[in-house]
């Protein structure tokens, strides 16, 4: 997490400023787990924030997987 703020376009792979880094959390997860991993995002981050000189947010995107819709009812040839 601390490249992923830090970057500074050194690395394409992570966002080119502390500005447009965001954490994506997937939902698919039991509350207990999503949980724990809040927990820990956000004390990761307050210690990289307590250690930089930029004024840094944290940007949370919850993730949810959509289930595809069920098939349409069949069609009747009743007339």
């Amino acid at each position: 997490m601390t490249r992923h703020y830090s970057n500074n376009g050194k690395n394409p792979l992570y966002p080119h400023n502390y500005k447009a880094a965001w954490i994506e959390i997937d939902l698919k997860d039991t509350s207990r787990d999503f949980r724990q991993a809040l927990l820990k995002i956000i004390n990761v981050f307050d210690s990289i924030k307590s250690s930089s000189q930029d004024s840094l947010e944290l940007k949370i995107l919850l993730k949810r997987k959509k289930s595809p819709p069920p098939p349409p009812p069949p069609k009747s040839d009743k007339n």
